[in-house]
């Protein structure tokens, strides 16, 4: 019998055993899509992630900015930025500073190699206390390559370390005569003196002499654990009662030994050091919980004990802020600006924690930070001149400098040459003007050929030849606007060098604007108001050149018609240029006049030198600048005229623009 089920009804059916895998395999896809669900969801739901780390530079003793990218789902919060800056991070030593014991503040961790090291000036006995007391001859030092030191001995270096001990323990040796041992070269030889706990006769001293070589310049210095000496000369190391052997080492002064093979890291004693001067620890891998300095008879009341942990640093918590953001508040950026050390080849490393409001934090990128190695720094540092017209802080996006077509402007920038360490070159240094051909930053060098646009100059680049560090230089530039408007255009100043190492750079940017030509200009006559020109012409009032005795005369002036309103002194026309395009002004006659008459004009009131204005007409001033004016007197010289030459012509202002 058929069953009617409602559609919403589950349908149970039963299946043979064959097909129940078929009904597995539905449950595993159902169950791997829950699944997928709930890890889609616990990405959604989980800690920011991050990506694109990067930095903008890696030059030593320069600021570098660290970026790094974060997205949330939920919404960021802020984070942590960690940073270790590639130099010793001193971990205070506490005690009082009476050369007895200090330790460090705190233990540190992962450190295979520990070198006790000292300034380049200072010499300093090391002591590195026994941790193998069998007294089975073995060497005390967990060094099997020294030899032993006798009166013959001559010559000791830095690359190899000599022992003075006894033969044998049973059957000690005491020299009762001065050993003689010198340095190889210049610099500070040290003897350092150890003794173990067996019994011996009382009072027995171990004398040692040192002497220097010809031509050496060398100090020496000695210290055991119950005393010490320096100078030079012999001096003498009282064995205590119970001692029947001695070790004695002699070498210069910084010693670095494998904390994994021959070093216990928890006792590490050190000589006097010289007042003053402080200990560094440097640490690498392994296991290091304490230094201490031990005892000494001589006045070492301002040693100093720093280590050096390679931590990062935690700066404070910073809010993410909308403008750190992309996408407030799901993808923002963490982009911090440290000054970085100024050793060439340090390693630097950093990271970042990040929360969400729902507070889950993201560390992971400080389980391994990020690091890179600081690089030679050279650096062009440059600005805008402070004499130069055009410059970042005048001409901005908001208020760009106009310069009218074929105007002109100069600009002036400085460069100075920055190097890590000061003994570089920045090598020969070149300062180009540039503009923006494609795109709104400056990307091309403006040309130097006379009328090309957007702008032309003279001479570019510049050169500054070679600077080195701190040597500055101010290039110049006088451009010329020659582009149409309107155009707005950027323009910086980049600065270059033929050493690839060293870093070019430019200035920020400055904003130029040619704004659309206007064409325009009036003529005013004596006593009259400006006539305004327009392209089927505009008439002034009309001026007259009369003979007034005889049929010849020179350098007739014209007067209003009619009028007594003459041109002495005043010019017969002023020019004014009230458009925004340079003008060139151009007089002519509609046609030429009888021979007995000469028209003639100039730009001064003087006649002698006036050029001869005919139907070709006369260029009276050229690049007369938006706003710009110019002056015109007229003269008509008369040679054997007569009544019936009178005539009448027209007069006509013509521009050109450029």
């Amino acid at each position: 019998m058929a069953s009617v089920c409602r559609k919403d009804s589950p349908v149970f059916r039963f299946l043979s055993s064959a097909k129940t895998p078929l009904l597995n395999t539905k449950i595993e896809e159902i169950l791997k899509v829950f699944t997928i669900l709930l890890l889609l969801e616990g990405v959604a739901r989980g800690a920011p992630t991050y990506s694109d780390n990067s930095t903008n530079s890696t030059l030593a003793g320069t600021p570098v900015e660290h970026r790094l990218n974060w997205q949330d789902a939920v919404g960021l919060s802020g984070y942590i930025f960690s940073f270790y800056n590639g130099s010793n991070t001193t971990i205070g030593c506490i005690g009082t500073l009476d050369c007895s014991i200090y330790e460090t503040a705190g233990t540190c961790s992962n450190c295979s190699q520990c070198e006790w090291a000292v300034g380049e000036s200072t010499p300093t006995v090391i002591l590195y206390e026994d941790f193998d007391q069998a007294g089975n001859g073995a060497d005390e030092w967990g060094m099997t390559d020294w030899t032993e030191v006798t009166s013959t001995t001559t010559c000791v270096n830095d690359a190899n370390d000599d022992c003075i001990r006894s033969n044998t323990n049973d059957n000690p040796v005491y020299y009762s005569s001065d050993i003689n041992v010198s340095a190889c070269d210049a610099g500070t030889l040290w003897v350092s003196g150890w003794t173990y706990d067996y019994a011996c006769d009382s009072g027995e001293d171990l004398s040692l002499g040192v002497s220097a070589n010809s031509g050496s310049n060398w100090n020496w210095q000695v210290v055991d654990l119950g005393s010490g000496a320096t100078g030079s000369g012999t001096f003498n190391v009282t064995l205590g009662d119970t001692n029947i052997s001695s070790t004695f080492r002699i070498g210069f002064d910084t010693i670095s030994v494998d904390s994994g093979e021959y070093f216990d890291a928890d006792n590490v004693r050190i000589g006097c050091v010289a007042e003053g001067e402080s200990i560094c620890l440097e640490i690498g891998g392994g296991v290091c919980s304490a230094c201490d300095i031990g005892e000494c008879n001589t006045n070492c009341s301002d040693a100093g004990c720093s280590l050096d942990t390679i931590e990062l640093v935690n700066d404070t918590w910073v809010a993410f802020t909308s403008g750190m953001c992309e996408t407030p508040y799901a993808d923002c950026w963490s982009n911090v600006t440290k000054l970085v050390n100024s050793t060439i080849g340090a390693t630097i490393k950093w990271c970042v924690y990040a929360n969400d409001t729902s507070n889950n934090w993201n560390s992971v990128s400080c389980n391994t930070p990020f690091e890179y190695i600081t690089t030679s720094a050279k650096r062009l540092l440059v600005d805008w001149h402070t004499a130069s017209v055009v410059n970042s802080t005048v001409c901005t996006s908001e208020i760009p400098c106009q310069y009218n077509h074929y105007q002109n402007f100069t600009a002036n920038a400085t460069v100075q040459c920055s190097t890590i360490p000061a003994s570089l070159s920045c090598g020969s240094v070149s300062g180009g003007i540039r503009y923006n051909n494609s795109g709104t930053t400056p990307d091309t060098l403006i040309s130097t050929t006379p009328g090309a646009t957007p702008f032309f100059t003279d001479t570019n680049p510049r050169s500054c030849g070679s600077l080195s560090d701190t040597d500055s230089c101010t290039l110049n530039w006088v451009v010329n606007a020659s582009g149409t408007g309107p155009d707005t255009r950027t323009i910086d100043i980049n600065f270059t060098s033929d050493q690839p190492d060293t870093s070019q750079n430019d200035t920020a940017d400055a904003y130029i604007t040619i704004p659309e030509q206007i064409v325009g200009f009036t003529i005013t006559l004596p006593g009259q108001n400006p006539v305004y020109a327009e392209e089927g012409g505009n008439a002034t009032v009309d001026i007259e050149f009369n003979l007034t005795d005889g049929n010849t005369a020179s350098n007739v002036i014209p007067c209003l018609a009619g009028t007594a309103t003459c041109q002495d002194p005043s010019p017969i026309f002023r020019f004014d240029n009230t458009g925004t395009a340079t003008l060139s002004w151009y007089i002519y006659l509609d046609s030429n006049l009888p021979a007995s008459m000469t028209l003639k004009g100039n730009t001064t009131n003087n006649p002698v030198g006036a050029a001869t204005i005919t139907s070709s007409g006369w260029l009276v001033a050229s690049s007369i600048a938006p706003s710009g004016s110019q002056n015109a007197w007229l003269w008509t010289d008369f040679s054997g005229a007569s009544v019936s030459d009178a005539t009448n012509k027209n007069l006509v202002s013509n521009t050109t623009s450029s």
